[in-house]
């Protein structure tokens, strides 16, 4: 688990637990309405996004959180987590940084 905050005020461990949380409801949902499994979730306010990404690594038991103020387009937040969740999971998955984008 890792945390990069401006204010830190956040509690990552109470932030990785509710992103946790939010994929799995949307899970239970994606399941019963299309028969198949999210890899992302994305909530929009009027403060920022909130992004949950199913990292896509070999064990499939990690999942990357990310927190974007509005100051930050949504659609590059998406872009940028799915991103840094596939690059992640290279990591884990190989041990090396071989599959980063940038």
């Amino acid at each position: 688990m890792a945390e990069a905050s401006a204010d830190g005020g956040l509690d990552a461990v109470a932030a990785a637990k509710l992103h946790g949380a939010l994929l799995a409801l949307c899970q239970s949902f994606a399941e019963k309405a299309f028969q198949s499994i999210p890899e992302h979730s994305l909530v929009a306010t009027a403060r920022g996004c909130i992004v949950a990404v199913r990292m896509p690594c070999a064990s499939g038991t990690f999942i990357l959180g990310v927190l974007a103020d509005s100051s930050e387009p949504i659609g590059l937040t998406l872009r940028e987590s799915l991103d840094a969740a596939k690059d992640l999971a290279a990591i884990l998955d190989t041990g090396d940084a071989a599959g980063q984008s940038g």
